[in-house]
């Protein structure tokens, strides 16, 4: 039976953002951040067996696991051919992530165990991984939560890792190195090596100033890539994402691009381009990760799956689609999958002269042409009975942009290959869509309202109605079981 393990402070803050008692080894961010003493805990770990690792039950440890990426992991591993072969262990604070819609239960569900503990509390994860494995190793380490280095010292004190570690990063820490300080404007796509902090002082602080979270995400890899060589980690990989899409996205930025165009079909208004940029973006599909991390454990060897570039057990690689839109092309493609688009006019893309698809649905208005053609190209004439909607923009997290793929491509092109953006946004935009249609995640749902209503200007409670309304009418009345803002009360009259 799976076993469960609840902290005393499960409930407390999630370790990307937490700010618990004791800093990260009390780093200023304007020195070159100096490596945590390893402590006599942290062994190098024995060597595994190829043999061995083949044929008896491999302990894989997922840090995380119920958020967009995290459980779509766990659901690959499950109903991959080595199922039959894995006990997983999922350690996060217990938080459920669109629990309405949970993925298919696998048939070996005995085989996961879960630890409800906070990372960030040093005791609570020791108490909880020693019970948990009380010999003191577990073969692989997936890791999907790490934010700060004593959150991973934490786990490597409890336990030793005999066969790799992943660790699921961000293309935010290109920001914080010396090629984002000369290339923002740039075109071209980022490569792993350049991924180099600046020498000088001052440029360092500046930089880890402005983007915290690259800055605590490439302490996490410079802590780790400092285990590899040290070999206190037999292996470790290193996973850099761009912006992530995909089903079960807890970031509900997509969201909001999905809620904004069906409110400008319902109420025919034209979509602006919303940024003049043609600045191409990279996108990352949570289930690539998954697909990749899981080829990467069916390794029997345990080590990088391409030996010709592992650097002491060590490897890096950006993972996401290959095409890199601009943000005028990716919202093209959102209302494409949202059927707002005609599909006849697929030939007519690179023009930008994609016209709605007329509504056979009563509760939606026929819309007008669109003008969500891309900067280069001119807007369609605006219809007199339409005027232009609001224009937002969520997309890129990161001022760098596009991230090149083609190391993870080349080196893991035998069993991997990334999806078609395309395919990627129609599979978050349906599950998006079918969520609300079902009334899921309601919470995040109102709260995705309020934010589009605050983003558009919408501050009179008319417009706000309105917005409620034409959703409503779309996806339905469970879509929300609670209108999202408190309605004022009508003040009586005095009588004389």
């Amino acid at each position: 039976m799976s076993s469960i393990i609840n902290s005393s402070n499960a409930s407390s803050s999630d370790s990307s953002s937490s700010s618990s008692s004791g800093s990260d080894s009390d780093i200023p961010i304007h020195e070159a951040p100096p490596l945590p003493a390893l402590k006599s805990t942290l062994l190098p770990a024995p060597p595994t067996s190829i043999t061995a690792a083949a044929t008896t039950c491999i302990d894989i440890l997922i840090l995380g696991g119920n958020g967009c990426i995290g459980s779509e992991i766990v659901h690959q591993l499950c109903t991959s051919s080595m199922s039959q072969n894995v006990h997983l262990t999922l350690l996060n604070r217990g938080r459920k992530y669109w629990s309405e819609c949970p993925l298919a239960t696998p048939s070996n569900v005995s085989k996961i165990s879960f630890l409800q503990v906070d990372r960030t509390h040093q005791e609570n994860i020791q108490q909880a991984l020693q019970s948990r494995y009380p010999r003191g190793s577990v073969d692989i380490v997936i890791d999907c939560s790490g934010y700060r280095r004593r959150a991973i010292r934490y786990v490597l004190e409890s336990v030793a890792v005999k066969r790799q570690y992943i660790y699921v990063s961000s293309d935010s820490i290109y920001e914080v190195c010396s090629v984002a300080a000369a290339a923002v404007n740039s075109t071209s796509a980022t490569m792993e090596e350049e991924c180099i902090r600046p020498q000088d002082a001052n440029l360092r602080h500046q930089l880890s100033s402005q983007d915290q979270y690259g800055h605590k995400k490439k302490q996490c890899e410079e802590y780790l890539t400092h285990l590899c060589k040290t070999n206190v980690l037999p292996s470790c990989t290193l996973l850099r994402l761009a912006d992530v899409i995909g089903p079960r996205d807890n970031t509900d930025r997509l969201w909001h691009y999905v809620m904004w165009l069906r409110y400008c079909h319902v109420t025919q208004q034209d979509v602006p381009a919303a940024t003049t940029s043609s600045k191409p973006l990279s996108f990352t599909f949570s289930i690539d990760v998954a697909r990749l991390i899981v080829a990467m454990v069916s390794n029997p060897n345990g080590l990088p799956l391409h030996p010709a570039s592992n650097n002491n057990g060590l490897l890096c690689y950006n993972v996401a689609s290959p095409e890199t839109p601009t943000h005028a092309m990716f919202v093209k493609e959102i209302a494409l999958c949202m059927g707002l688009m005609s599909k006849n006019h697929r030939e007519d893309e690179e023009s930008g002269t994609h016209a709605l698809v007329s509504s056979t649905t009563s509760s939606l208005a026929n819309p007008s042409a669109s003008s969500l053609a891309s900067s280069t190209t001119s807007s369609s004439t605006t219809s007199s009975s339409t005027r232009a909607a609001t224009s937002i923009s969520y997309y890129p997290s990161t001022s760098r942009g596009p991230i090149n793929i083609n190391k993870v491509q080349q080196e893991n092109a035998k069993w991997w290959t990334p999806t078609p953006l395309r395919e990627a946004i129609q599979c978050s935009v349906r599950f998006l869509e079918h969520s609300m249609q079902q009334g899921w995640n309601q919470n995040d749902c109102v709260d995705v309202i309020i934010s589009l209503a605050s983003d558009l200007g919408f501050k009179k409670s008319k417009h706000q109605r309105r917005l409620v309304e034409s959703l409503t009418n779309s996806y339905g009345e469970q879509m929300i079981r609670k209108y999202p803002w408190k309605k004022k009360k009508k003040k009586k009259k005095k009588k004389n």
